[in-house]
């Protein structure tokens, strides 16, 4: 089962089922369980769950990170991930919330974050505040381990998975839900927060928190973290969902974030409010930066293409620019991983692509003369720096995605296609 496969299951399953899904509120979280269970399984991994954001390698040094800053008194609180750390003058910066933290508030704001690796030290990063959210996710597996009282039957819902061959276990996951639910509710009455932002509000450690504090009627945003777009099953549906589960405002960067979401986006369009991207702001001013590693294999080629890789995608991705990267020595690919994978050392390749270790797309992107992706927020963002984007339509996914936000003719099957493109 491919993206596309996924996320049009879901909406089928919600057109077809309509009025018993609307009976459950608990739809709402299983929707967004469910689509990232069977995302995890696309790479022929173990399907995705909230331990993997939990347990790693790096666990114990993790868990006490900024541990003292427990022990202070905050009016705000930003539930994020170390992921969306980018290094800008000198530290590293949250680039989904940081910007919305100014002046004294930088004072009484706890960033609460998640990581798959290790943290920045906390004397490098531009959050004057920071915890692990690992401190907290243990408390709340232990509540989900605590009796509980609830008899609903979620039978009808179980019935309706098993019909489409989906071995999705409804019972446990709302009784998962239950114990995370209780804990958040319990933390956020002991701390009092007036207001919590969130990146990202349907990973499998935030919807629970989410609902907590719509419940307290504490003021909780969400901010965007990447593309949306008119397909994601967490933020489109074919049906009325409870909006308890759901934050109270989406920040986006732009009017075509805002318009992605206009025809069965789980927010209301009064709800999207359109606040920029200081980030890529800064970037745009900034412009290149010295690298000399970067400027000894550029120089080599007449044109240089960097290509953000998207997980799902990239054993169809990589193939793609190995043929085209074959055809025209004169043309210099940077493969441009979201993490790297020590099995792209094993990969054999002509001499004009390179893969990117240790350098994000931010670093390299400026000294591209183009950008290539199928659809990731990256195409946006590199059209927004001034790098022309050129699509590669695998699976169709770059013409479902992005095709109402770029020209056609940027959108290509064909390698060479591309080369024309590069050339033209």
């Amino acid at each position: 089962m491919n993206l596309e496969e996924i996320e049009e299951l879901i909406f089928t399953i919600e057109t077809k089922h309509k009025e018993t899904l609307e009976s459950y509120s608990e739809w709402s979280l299983l929707r967004n369980r469910l689509y990232m269970d069977l995302f995890g399984t696309l790479n022929n991994k173990k399907a995705l769950n909230k331990y993997n954001e939990i347990i790693n390698k790096s666990f114990f040094k993790n868990l006490f990170h900024g541990f003292f800053n427990w022990f202070r008194s905050y009016e705000t609180l930003v539930f994020t991930n170390n992921q969306y750390r980018k290094f800008l003058e000198g530290i590293y910066f949250d680039r989904v919330v940081d910007a919305f933290i100014v002046g004294e508030e930088k004072n009484k704001t706890l960033f609460i974050s998640l990581t798959d690796t290790s943290f920045y030290p906390l004397n490098k990063i531009h959050s004057k505040y920071l915890v692990s959210q690992t401190f907290l996710d243990i408390f709340g597996f232990v509540f989900a381990r605590l009796p509980s009282n609830n008899s609903k039957d979620y039978s009808k819902l179980q019935s309706i998975l098993l019909q489409y061959d989906i071995g999705f276990n409804v019972e446990s996951e709302i009784r998962q839900f239950l114990g995370y639910y209780r804990f958040y509710k319990f933390f956020f009455r002991l701390l009092k927060p007036k207001r919590i932002f969130v990146a990202t509000y349907y990973s499998a450690t935030r919807n629970y928190m989410v609902k907590a504090a719509n419940d307290l009627g504490i003021e909780i945003i969400e901010c965007q973290h990447g593309f949306i777009g008119d397909a994601h099953p967490s933020y489109n549906s074919e049906i009325m969902l409870d909006v308890s589960f759901i934050p109270k405002e989406l920040w986006v960067f732009s009017e075509f974030d805002k318009k992605a979401l206009k025809n069965r986006g789980v927010y209301k369009q009064s709800q999207i409010k359109i606040k920029g991207d200081y980030f890529l702001d800064h970037l745009r001013i900034e412009g290149r930066k010295k690298n000399e590693f970067l400027e000894s294999y550029t120089k080599k080629y007449n044109y240089v293409v960097g290509i953000s890789l998207q997980v799902p995608l990239e054993k169809k991705m990589i193939p793609f620019f190995i043929r085209a990267a074959r055809l025209n020595s004169d043309i210099g690919y940077i493969f441009i991983p979201r993490a790297w994978n020590k099995e792209y050392s094993d990969i054999k390749c002509p001499k004009n692509i390179l893969f990117l270790n240790g350098m994000n797309f931010y670093e390299a992107i400026f000294w591209c003369t183009h950008h290539s992706t199928v659809f990731s927020t990256t195409a946006i963002e590199a059209h927004y720096l001034g790098i022309p984007n050129i699509l590669v339509d695998i699976e169709g996914f770059a013409t479902k995605y992005l095709g109402t936000f770029f020209p056609k003719d940027s959108i290509i099957n064909e390698e060479d296609s591309l080369i024309d493109l590069i050339k033209r």
